[in-house]
């Protein structure tokens, strides 16, 4: 072979893989699965002040992800919860809410998820809310898991499966969680788009995602294989560009956050240069998606007092990200005023803030807030930025 045309093809093959690593989010959400179904469970009337909105409680089964030999789990059925405020005025959108189901009382997560606020947020924005839960399915037990370790949650399970990924060249991309967490969101979509035009002759054909940590994950790949997205609010989940944000973590702490446990344990922060690991991200990395996100509005949320990621993440992929981004640093017991404030601008299609801003090594030297206090009040009235 002539030296020109190896090293030709050898250029050729990397973008070939990446285009394969691409596509297999998108094809295996879209691969029908016969566990796929969903049931109507029952109505109920809630009444906040002198408005009502009724929730629609519906159980779904979205998929069926690995098998009997690899989890104890591998039938995934979620509830689903759709609130129709009786004074509804857009009726072809969505807000969809993805959650892990660990709702603590007394935080902000029972604020945003529990049944009162739900019910505030859909007479207050008169628009269709839903939620969803768990995602992903949990506890699981992993009969491969190494460390023996069972009935694990959240990031322990995105973890094993990065491990399972990582370290067995047999292993499919679905292994990853994400990608079943991507598959049950758009599922939800289905369920809500159909069970909306069944009851109420009503074509919802956009949606807004939100979903904090784990969730906020989903947000971002679920935009990238379904075009009925239009805006997607992650909240505590800000890491994309992963790879360089796991080497930015550990040079700024020369160690690692306690939040990333899970990874540290089942060796994951030690494979960083390991080609697996690269692969890996080529599948999950939000980035990697970016050119999907140029019709997608955005508006993340970093938390104030997180202690998983650094609030300065956004070095490392804030000014590659395509398409109109916010980004805000943000008080947790102000979360659900905001992810309502930026709803309602979407999907009545209101322009959002503008900001521009230059930055000299870590100075800000400039910034300019375009925009009236028309828009809905916390989300213009008390807009704030971080560099």
């Amino acid at each position: 072979m002539h030296p020109l045309t190896f090293f030709l093809l050898a250029s050729f093959l990397p973008n070939v893989q990446l285009m394969e690593d691409l596509k297999a989010l998108e094809e295996f959400v879209n691969r029908p699965d016969p566990h796929y179904e969903y049931t109507f469970v029952k109505e109920e009337p809630g009444l906040y002040t002198t408005e009502r909105a009724n929730f629609h409680y519906i159980n779904m089964t979205s998929q069926k992800w690995l098998d009997e030999t690899e989890v104890d789990k591998a039938v995934w059925s979620h509830e689903l919860i759709i609130l129709y405020p009786t004074k509804l005025k857009y009726g072809e959108s969505c807000l969809l809410i993805v959650s892990s189901g660990e709702i603590p009382p007394e935080t902000f997560l029972s604020e945003l998820l529990g049944r009162f606020s739900l019910l505030y947020l859909a007479v207050r924005l008169k628009l269709f809310l839903a939620l969803l839960t768990p995602v992903p399915i949990q506890p699981l037990t992993f009969y491969k898991h190494p460390l023996g370790r069972e009935n694990i949650k959240n990031y322990d399970i995105m973890a094993y499966s990065w491990w399972r990924f990582i370290n067995d060249s047999s292993v499919s991309p679905e292994m990853l969680v994400q990608f079943p967490m991507v598959k049950a969101a758009v599922r939800a979509m289905d369920t809500i788009t159909d069970y909306v035009m069944e009851t109420f002759q009503m074509n919802i054909t956009k949606f807004t995602l939100a979903g904090i940590a784990m969730n906020g994950w989903t947000t971002w790949l679920t935009a990238a294989v379904d075009s009925r997205v239009d805006a997607i609010i992650p909240v505590a989940m800000d890491f994309l560009n992963f790879t360089e944000n796991f080497l930015h973590q550990y040079r700024s702490y020369c160690g690692w956050s306690y939040g990333l446990k899970p990874f540290i344990d089942m060796n994951i922060t030690q494979k960083l240069d390991d080609p697996g690991f690269a692969r890996l991200a080529s599948l999950v990395d939000p980035l990697a998606y970016n050119e999907r996100y140029t019709n997608v509005a955005k508006l993340i949320i970093i938390l104030s007092g997180e202690d998983v990621f650094l609030p300065d993440n956004t070095r490392h992929y804030f000014a590659q990200l395509k398409g109109e981004k916010h980004l805000r640093l943000e008080r947790k017991n102000t979360v659900p005023d905001l992810v309502a404030a930026f709803y309602d601008l979407v999907a009545r299609d209101k322009p959002r803030p503008n900001i521009s801003l230059q930055i000299t090594t870590d100075v800000v030297m400039a910034a300019n807030l375009e925009g009236s206090k028309s828009g809905v009040d916390k989300f213009t009235e008390d807009w704030a930025m971080h560099s």
